[in-house]
């Protein structure tokens, strides 16, 4: 009875160690098989991003006759608003550039004071571009840079061919009204013309859009105004800076806490002259009882 017993556990625990070892022998197959799954569907993700995914094309790999479009960024702190504004003014006429459009407004307020900042869209001549942005480190801290190259040679080739087809069309087309005879065709011939010469201006305007955007680079500059720069990655950090700095900071603080004061002062005024004036009265009655 107890060896039928022990035979019984022994076949039960002989089975779960084989549906062990299968389950375990599947269990890796299916891991192996996830894995290689996972491994080809990253490849194939790679592969799509090699070929969809283009890089930024670099100044130095413009070849001659090459059509790019520069567009920079730029963020630009200052710890005072007007006049770095009116220094930037001054370089972009130093610069024969021109302020495509811009926006000011007020980001916040601390230790009493309103800061500012401006949004601007400079157009800068492509071949001063180096020489405005050194000049610019010079009015203010740059935390931020960055650019954007778009390659438009075959947009502007393209619109070069069109043109040319369009031209050689209304060419065409003035011949045929000159030998033009009937009302009909004249009138045909003169409504297929209204729309050739429309076309013609649309692709020239075109073509000079691009032109301007190559011959003028567009920055996009944020001014910022804060009470102490971020970093001092792009500010003179020599003794003489540093103490001159800790001399109108200190100043600052000054006149900040004096600002506060007066403000506080105004505001308990009122209180100060109720306190005043019961002070005064309890005193008065206490030299009046000591007198009786």
């Amino acid at each position: 009875m107890i060896m039928k017993k022990i035979t019984k556990y022994f076949l039960i625990l002989f089975s779960l160690i084989i549906f062990i070892s299968l389950f375990s022998a599947c269990s890796g197959q299916d891991d192996e098989t996830n894995e290689y799954s996972m491994n080809t569907l990253e490849k194939e993700i790679s592969d799509e991003e090699a070929d969809f995914n283009t890089p930024e094309v670099e100044r130095s790999e413009i070849a001659e006759g090459e059509k790019i479009i520069s567009t920079y960024f730029m963020s630009l702190e200052t710890l005072d608003f007007e006049k770095t504004r009116s220094e930037l003014e001054s370089l972009i006429e130093k610069h024969k550039s021109f302020i495509e459009n811009s926006n000011v407004n007020f980001r916040g307020s601390s230790y009493s004071k309103n800061y500012r900042y401006g949004d601007y869209s400079i157009r800068i001549p492509e071949e001063g571009l180096e020489k405005f942005k050194t000049d610019l480190s010079q009015i203010g801290n740059i935390i931020e840079e960055s650019k954007n190259n778009q390659d438009v040679t075959k947009l502007y080739r393209d619109t070069e061919s069109r043109l040319k087809l369009v031209t050689s069309k209304e060419k065409r087309l003035l011949e045929l009204l000159e030998k033009a005879e009937k009302i009909e065709d004249i009138i045909a011939i003169e409504s297929e013309l209204t729309n050739t010469i429309y076309e013609k201006e649309r692709l020239e305007k075109s073509l000079k859009s691009i032109d301007e955007k190559i011959e003028y680079t567009t920055l996009n500059l944020q001014l910022i105004e804060v009470r102490n720069f971020s970093n001092t990655d792009n500010v003179d950090n020599s003794l003489i800076t540093r103490l001159k700095n800790a001399f109108t900071n200190s100043i600052f603080a000054f006149k900040i806490a004096l600002e506060n004061f007066i403000i506080w002062l105004v505001y308990a005024l009122p209180y100060i002259l109720i306190l005043g004036v019961l002070v005064l009265l309890g005193v008065i009655f206490i030299k009046k009882r000591k007198k009786k």
